[in-house]
């Protein structure tokens, strides 16, 4: 049986770190696809000892906090740097 499951992937110095929040399972890896094959593995091995139940799915969702400077250094920008564009600044 196959199961499509989500991943999270962040970078932590010079590794990708990749989170299923479905299982709660984490890996780690040099590349991106390197971190993913290593999740899949961490996950299949975790799901053998701990399958989920038929139609079990955590809810997944978004939220926004609100977020303040609290430095004059945020808003300093290296000489030759522009404003970034809001599409930018919220990456």
């Amino acid at each position: 049986m196959s199961r499509t499951l989500s991943a999270i992937l962040h970078r932590e110095q010079d590794l990708y770190v990749a989170e299923c929040p479905e299982v709660g399972t984490v890996s780690q890896g040099s590349t991106i696809e390197e971190a993913l094959a290593n999740l899949k593995e961490a996950t299949e091995l975790y799901l053998e000892e701990f399958p989920l139940e038929d139609g079990e799915r955590p809810l997944l969702t978004t939220f926004e906090v609100a977020v303040e400077p609290t430095s004059a250094v945020f808003n300093q920008r290296p000489e030759g740097m522009g404003k970034l564009s809001s599409s930018k600044a919220s990456m």
